[in-house]
């Protein structure tokens, strides 16, 4: 589903549950704590508008707000790919500090076909525009995967992160995030990096 809101010029962060029936009667849950944002944060603009659902023919969906409720001007279904997904399995990469300010190397130790990236920041209230890289080995030149703002942030009590990143499959076992330095990047401590497949 994406969703589009009427923001309040102070921003939100709230999260949805979203139901599936064929009757209008009997409701089964699809997605609980959905997290649905809008923030300015250290001069970055956060949003997130978009709840992934699981695999459902139901006729009708019900978003049901599970913190402050936000009002919507639309939304819009849209058909996912055409197969069952799996369970999906991770893979931590031990992490470590990269030639340049700001930049972290991950190891996998194993060569999966890796669609997602899941960053876990070392300190709260943190937002990092981020490019990844990933390479089959230790001497192959990178590749740029992806894009992303990275945050961890603390809003009225609710604790806000960065969703899993989607990249295209790629079997490569070592990755590499370069975090812009001119927001303070990470602050201390090293990410941790989950590689889903």
């Amino acid at each position: 589903l994406n969703l589009d809101f009427n923001t309040p010029t102070e921003g939100f962060v709230s999260k949805a549950r979203i139901e599936a029936s064929d009757d209008f009667k009997s409701w089964r849950t699809l997605v609980s704590g959905a997290p649905v944002m809008s923030l300015q944060f250290a001069g970055q603009a956060i949003a997130e508008k978009r709840i992934e659902l699981p695999k459902t023919k139901s006729k009708y969906l019900k978003l049901t707000w599970e913190g402050p409720a936000i009002g919507l001007s639309d939304i819009k279904a849209e058909f996912g790919e055409k197969f069952i997904q799996g369970e999906r399995v991770g893979l931590t990469g031990n992490g470590r500090a990269g030639d340049k300010p700001g930049e972290y190397v991950f190891d996998l130790g194993a060569r999966a076909p890796i669609d997602r990236i899941k960053f876990e920041l070392p300190q709260i209230n943190t937002v990092a525009p981020t490019q990844i890289y990933s390479r089959a080995d230790e001497k192959s030149p990178w590749q740029s995967r992806a894009s992303a703002t990275l945050y961890r942030l603390n809003y009225k009590g609710d604790s806000v992160v960065a969703p899993a990143i989607s990249v295209a499959i790629s079997n490569d076992r070592y990755w590499k995030i370069a975090v812009e330095q001119k927001g303070g990047g990470l602050g201390a401590g090293m990410p941790n990096l989950v590689a889903e497949y």
